[in-house]
């Protein structure tokens, strides 16, 4: 994801006037092919398992920060429940 798209999710959310949502942060669960994929790459920044929680970015993302990630996650809620 970048910004961009982010901006972009948010204002279909807010548009398409859903009842109910939920974000969370991408968890690549062991076993899976993302987490496969993350390894191979050298993404992953933990392997203790009490971190795969979908609320902490486990793992390197290509076009934004950790931190923005999880302030984008933060945000889209906010957005859609204020």
């Amino acid at each position: 994801d970048t910004d961009e798209t982010l901006k972009r999710l948010e204002e279909f959310v807010i548009d398409a006037n859903f009842h109910q949502v939920d974000f969370s942060i991408l968890t690549p669960i062991p076993g899976t092919a993302i987490y496969e994929k993350l390894e191979k790459e050298g993404r992953l920044t933990t392997k203790v398992w009490k971190d795969y929680n979908w609320q902490k970015v486990n793992y390197i993302p290509k076009n934004l920060t950790r931190k923005e990630v999880e302030q984008w996650v933060n945000r889209l809620l906010a957005s859609f429940y204020s």
